[in-house]
């Protein structure tokens, strides 16, 4: 026979019966024409992550934030990263993830050049958020791009920098692109 007390605490907080294991599920289901664009802008973010070496920065926010950040984009193109973070955020999909806050704020803001204000979080995050911010936006930049090799390496310093080929882009994904890359070094 069912009994619910077998159940409790099988549940995400919340109630959700979703959790960061189902964000790869939940992000093919919400938007299905957004998958190879996914996978192709987290493989480029997780060459860029393989490349830096020791870093501090969170690699299981930055896939987190990559699989849901176009899960609106078929809903409002213009203003899916703001639905999408409003969505992660009403849903609980993440089911009380300590990275739910951070995840939301990156989908919210993946787009755009400028670095968004960051009051509000603690230094540690701010941190974060400095170094994810600029790194999803180069990673969903270059997924637009026609190449074959990784056209992002680091030099000594640890500062990015961007290989000198033709990557298929506009003018304008070139610019954003380089205002990501001038972001992240500025960390």
């Amino acid at each position: 026979t069912f009994n619910l007390n077998d159940w409790k605490g099988q549940f995400a907080k919340g109630g959700s019966i979703y959790g960061p294991s189902d964000i790869p599920m939940l992000s093919s289901l919400l938007a299905p024409k957004q998958q190879s664009h996914v996978s192709r802008t987290m493989d480029i973010a997780h060459g860029i992550f393989g490349q830096m070496g020791k870093t501090k920065l969170n690699s299981h926010v930055l896939d987190q934030a990559l699989q849901l950040h176009d899960i609106a984009k078929e809903a409002n193109e213009a203003r899916h990263g703001n639905f999408g973070s409003r969505f992660i955020k009403q849903t609980n999909i993440l089911g009380g993830s300590p990275y739910e806050q951070l995840v939301s704020f990156l989908v919210d803001k993946h787009q755009g050049t400028n670095m968004p204000k960051l009051a509000g979080f603690n230094k540690g995050d701010q941190k974060q958020l400095k170094g994810l911010v600029p790194l999803m936006r180069i990673a969903d930049t270059l997924s637009r791009g026609k190449f074959d090799v990784n056209p992002i390496s680091f030099g000594k310093s640890g500062k990015m920098k961007l290989a000198d080929m033709d990557l298929g882009l506009s003018k304008k994904k070139m610019q954003r692109l380089q205002t990501s890359i001038n972001a992240y070094n500025k960390n």
